[in-house]
């Protein structure tokens, strides 16, 4: 299976500034990620500011490890 399968939104759906910064595959991979970490919600908690909240850590985390080391 494809990753564009896997995920219910296409990346053009996602935000000018994300799908700019990062490669088509990426932005698969962390929404698959997000959509992941959503479903492990209960229903309650399962609505947008969390989902907010879940996809500034995706993209944190994302933006940390591509940043490169000082070498320490």
């Amino acid at each position: 299976m494809f990753v564009e399968e896997m995920v219910d939104l296409p990346a053009s759906s996602a935000p000018l500034l994300v799908t700019a910064a990062f490669d088509r595959r990426t932005v698969l991979e962390m929404e698959i990620a997000l959509t992941k970490a959503c479903e492990t919600l209960p229903c309650c908690l399962d609505n947008h500011e969390n989902r907010c909240v879940i996809a500034k850590r995706i993209l944190g985390a994302l933006m940390r490890e591509s940043v490169p080391s000082a070498g320490w």
